[in-house]
C-alpha cells in the first residue's frame, strides 16, 4: 500500500511539473463593415465630424499635392513639389511649420518668424517663400456639417490601419453644387480656377463655369476619433481646352489634336468599365485633359491635448488674439 501510495504521488507531481500545454492561438475578431449608404456608415461620419468640433483644438501632418491642367497639358517634364506642413489649432488660432518657416495664424492675421522675431506678414513667410495652404479643422468640420445632409452620403467603405490603430475608412462624394460650395470654402486647397488666373468682366471673356468633384475620406478609429482626413479634388475648367503652352521651344499641348482626341476616348473607355477602383479612401481615376486635381491629406494627433505657443502681449495685439 505504501509502495503503490508513493508511485501514485510522485506520478502525480510529475504531471504537475509539466508546462501546460500551449493555447491555440486565437484569431482576432473581425469588426463587421457598415454598408456604404448605410445608416451606420452616416451615423459614424456625423458622430466623427461632431466630435472633431467639439474638441476644439489638436495637431497635424498634411501633405498637399497638385496636378495642374494646363501644366500637363503643356507636358511640362516635372511638377510643383509636395507641400508639407506641420502644426496644430486651438479654436481660432492655428500654427505651422513649413520648410522650416514658423507662422502663427488667427482672425485672418499672420505673424511669420523673422530671425528671432515674429513679425506681422500678408502671404509670405520669414524665408520670403509664400505662405503654404495651413488646415483650419474647424473651418472644414463646419463647412462638412453644413453640407445638406442628402449630398453627405457614404459611397464607399473600406478599413485600414493608421499609426497602428484600426479604422474604417468611409468615403463621401461631392459634386454639382455640394462639391463647389466645398471646394470654394476655402476649407481645403485648390479652388478659384486650378490655379490659373483669368480676365473677365469687361474684357470681353465670360468666365468659364467651372465645375468641382470633391471626394472626401475620413478614417475613424475605434473610439470615433479621424485619425487622417484624406481628399481628392477635381476642378474641370472648360477654358484649358483652348490653352496653348509652348515650352523650350516645343508644342505645348493644345497642339495635338489628335493626342487630345485620343485621351477623351481613353478616358470614355475608363467611365465604361464601371465603379471606380478604391485606393485608401479615394477614387483611383485618370483626370480630364481640363481638370486639375489637388491631392491633400491630414495625419492628426493630440485631439483636444495639443498647447498652443504662448503668445506675449504684442503678439496677441498683432493677432487681435486679445
Amino acid at each position: 500500500m505504501n509502495r503503490s501510495f508513493a508511485f501514485l504521488f510522485l506520478l502525480s507531481s510529475a504531471l504537475i511539473a509539466q508546462d501546460p500545454p500551449a493555447a491555440a492561438p486565437q484569431q482576432p475578431a473581425t469588426q463587421a463593415l457598415p454598408a456604404a449608404g448605410s445608416p451606420e456608415a452616416q451615423a459614424i461620419v456625423d458622430k466623427a465630424i461632431d466630435k472633431m468640433l467639439a474638441y476644439g483644438k489638436g495637431s497635424f501632418k498634411t501633405t498637399q499635392s497638385e496636378d495642374n491642367a494646363m501644366m500637363r497639358g503643356a507636358g511640362v517634364p516635372f511638377g510643383q513639389d509636395d507641400t508639407e506642413v506641420e502644426g496644430g489649432w486651438s479654436r481660432n488660432l492655428r500654427w505651422g511649420s513649413f520648410d522650416g518657416s514658423d507662422f502663427l495664424l488667427a482672425n485672418g492675421r499672420m505673424l511669420a518668424k523673422v530671425g528671432g522675431a515674429w513679425k506681422l506678414r500678408g502671404k509670405k513667410l520669414g524665408d520670403g517663400k509664400p505662405a503654404p495652404f495651413t488646415l483650419d479643422p474647424e473651418l472644414f468640420f463646419t463647412v462638412l456639417k453644413d453640407l445638406p445632409a442628402e449630398s453627405r452620403k457614404v459611397v464607399h467603405v473600406d478599413a485600414a490601419e493608421v499609426a497602428g490603430k484600426a479604422c474604417t475608412v468611409l468615403s463621401l462624394q461631392f459634386d454639382g453644387e455640394a462639391g463647389t460650395e466645398l471646394a470654394e470654402s476655402g476649407a481645403l486647397p485648390g479652388g478659384g480656377g486650378g490655379g490659373f488666373m483669368m480676365m473677365g468682366g469687361g474684357g470681353g471673356f465670360p468666365m468659364p463655369e467651372i465645375e468641382h468633384t470633391v471626394y472626401v475620406a475620413l478614417f475613424v478609429d475605434a473610439g470615433g476619433d479621424v485619425v487622417r482626413l484624406s481628399t481628392r479634388s477635381f476642378e474641370d475648367n472648360p477654358m484649358f481646352a483652348n490653352v496653348q503652352i509652348q515650352v523650350a521651344g516645343g508644342p505645348g499641348g493644345g497642339g495635338d489634336d489628335d493626342g487630345d482626341e485620343d485621351k477623351e476616348q481613353e478616358k470614355d473607355a475608363d467611365a465604361a468599365k464601371g465603379a471606380p477602383q478604391w485606393k485608401k479612401g479615394l477614387p483611383v481615376k485618370k483626370p480630364g485633359k481640363t481638370e486639375s486635381v489637388t491631392t491633400f491629406r491630414a495625419d492628426f494627433k493630440s485631439l483636444g491635448l495639443a498647447d498652443a505657443p504662448p503668445l506675449d502681449d504684442r503678439m496677441k495685439a498683432m493677432l487681435r488674439a486679445q
